[in-house]
């Protein structure tokens, strides 16, 4: 009798691999294995996309890939606003259901700090994409990717070690906190090698006079960080398509054609439609983009399933951190399935997480990011650079860069330059 692997013939065996499933549901009989998840879905926050494709991935797992070792993982589910008070409410409840071995953090742009203080360490969180010093620094927190902690590196590494430049413009929304460990490490990279990184601010918070939506406020910051004369720009922008549309005519009007980082926020068919296409820049992302080139077969697999168990849905339209949510599903389940034969406990699955070395599904190769109590303690800080080549080509740029500090206050990398296609 031959055994069939999982996903052999829909385009799911890059998930069975890494998996190491053969076809078939979970065991029904068995007592399940219960995790908690706990995501912004209603308030200014909210992302249904991450809590669909969450849910989707359980599914998935249970009814194709035999669930956590042959058990059924199950999930007790906390929808919250974004409040504190939702936000402990939940965690209070979690703590008192003995059957939950542990939680996973969803998409949670308001209240995460305040899960982390309800919980108090006393059960092990998985963070699927970080975003603030809560996730990275609160007592059991493991984070699976690098999330907010990859970016201000990143850009270091690259424009040191890749482009080896001395002059960068940033150009950035004022009121946007989370640029600012991003520029601090480019002016500290800069200054370390004798250059330079001029910044251009735009906009302010609650003001409509030359507001982060006006073209003449965008056009004075890129004048204000030297963008005509610089070696490369940085551009940081709130992450909608209308402001990268007015990043992208500033550079035009000054005639700048060098290099162009940033984040791959706002590339809709909105933003191709209203330039032509996309800007042809260089794009640093944590979590893998669902339209560049994937050497792991990850990404193929991802849409694969989302095309089978969301019909009707265009992947490319789900929002950007639907991919960790689907790959901490997968992450998860690869690190308890060791577990799935015996009693398990807050602390098995707690020492089972701290132990685990990495792949993460739709991550990074090496260890995940770690929490320590007293200290932010990252394990990786690995990211990938795209580059946009224009009609839909992309190239994969740097594949799981990790950058770490080097002695003239740039970044050394353990992966490799940049691979041919790099549009800078």
């Amino acid at each position: 009798m031959t055994t069939t692997s999982a996903g052999e013939n829909d385009g799911l065996a890059p998930l069975a691999a890494y998996l190491g499933a053969t076809a078939g549901p979970a065991d029904a009989a068995r007592e399940p294995l219960t995790i908690g998840w706990v995501t912004n879905a209603a308030g200014p926050f909210a992302q249904p996309d991450v809590d669909r494709v969450m849910l989707t991935a359980v599914a998935l797992l249970n009814e194709r890939f035999g669930g956590v070792g042959g058990r059924p993982l199950a999930v007790r589910r906390f929808g919250v606003d974004g409040s504190d008070d939702e936000s402990a409410a939940a965690a209070a409840e979690l703590l008192a259901d003995p059957a939950v071995r542990l939680v996973l953090e969803g998409s949670m742009g308001l209240g995460g700090a305040a899960l982390h203080r309800a919980l108090g360490g006393r059960i092990a969180v998985a963070v699927m994409s970080p975003i603030g010093r809560h996730d990275l620094a609160s007592p059991g927190a493991y984070c699976l990717t690098a999330g907010s902690a990859a970016p201000a590196p990143a850009f270091a590494h690259y424009l040191t070690n890749v482009l080896d430049v001395d002059e960068v413009a940033v150009v950035r929304v004022a009121f946007d906190r989370t640029s600012d460990p991003i520029e601090a490490a480019i002016r500290d990279a800069m200054a370390a090698r004798g250059g330079v990184a001029r910044v251009g601010y735009y906009g302010a918070l609650g003001r409509s006079p030359l507001g982060w939506t006006d073209q003449t406020g965008v056009d004075r910051a890129v004048a204000d960080a030297g963008v005509r004369d610089a070696q490369a720009v940085v551009l940081l922008a709130i992450p909608n398509p209308e402001t990268v549309a007015l990043n992208a005519r500033a550079l035009e009007r000054v005639g700048y054609d060098g290099p162009v980082l940033a984040l791959p926020f706002g590339l809709t068919e909105q933003l191709a439609d209203e330039l032509g296409d996309l800007p042809r820049w260089t794009y640093m992302a944590p979590d893998p983009l669902v339209a560049a080139p994937d050497p792991t077969g990850h990404v193929a697999a991802y849409l694969a399933a989302i095309r089978q168990h969301l019909p009707g849905v265009d992947p490319g339209d789900l929002f950007m951190t639907s991919v960790p949510a689907f790959g901490s599903v997968m992450t998860l389940a690869r690190i308890l399935a060791p577990l799935a034969d015996r009693e398990v406990d807050r602390d098995a699955v707690r020492a089972a997480i701290a132990q685990y070395r990495g792949p993460v599904f739709l991550g990074p190769p090496a260890t995940p990011v770690r929490a320590d109590p007293d200290e932010i303690a990252v394990g990786t800080r690995a990211a990938r650079w795209y580059g946009y080549r224009g009609d839909g080509e992309w190239s994969l740029v740097a594949d799981w860069a990790e950058p770490r500090p080097h002695a003239d206050g740039g970044c050394e990398s353990t992966a490799a330059t940049p691979q041919e296609g790099n549009p800078t």
